[in-house]
């Protein structure tokens, strides 16, 4: 339905009796054929059947539309929406990720506890394994001697 109704765009439509549709109105009906919704002009009406047309498309649709088959009528379009509903979904789903990672983290600390205790004795032994620079630390012998 370009230009009117782009592609990513969201419509906003309204119920419509079968009596209401006129030539010229574009119409959101379900597609027995694509198994989908779409939004066509409806281009002639014969006996409750509807021939549409999508504006983009040189020919009509092969296939009637029933008056069954009719959600409503095109009220509003919101243009190049649903990219930004993407974005809006992927964010949400990034903060989900990070967030059941640190539940996660929390929760196997309150059952082991914390497997890095920050005693002075370990942040010293970590210290001195990493390398100290002295040949003594904390009355014990560096694991190596610099010279």
């Amino acid at each position: 339905m370009t230009p009117l109704i782009p592609a990513g765009s969201i419509v906003l439509s309204t119920k419509i009796a079968a009596d209401e549709i006129k030539v010229g109105k574009v119409i959101l009906f379900n597609d027995q054929n694509n198994k989908r919704v779409t939004a066509h002009r409806v281009m002639e009406i014969s006996e409750g059947w509807y021939v549409t047309k999508g504006d983009a498309n040189t020919y009509q649709d092969r296939y009637l539309v029933n008056s069954a088959d009719v959600i409503g009528a095109v009220l509003a379009v919101f243009p190049l929406v649903d990219p930004v509903i993407v974005i809006v979904q992927l964010t949400y789903l990034a903060l989900t990720l990070v967030l059941g990672i640190l539940l996660k983290r929390f929760l196997l600390f309150l059952k082991h506890g914390n497997p890095y205790p920050t005693t002075a004795h370990n942040t010293i032994r970590r210290f001195c394994v990493s390398g100290c620079s002295k040949k003594v630390v904390c009355g014990r012998k560096a694991p190596f001697s610099p010279n």
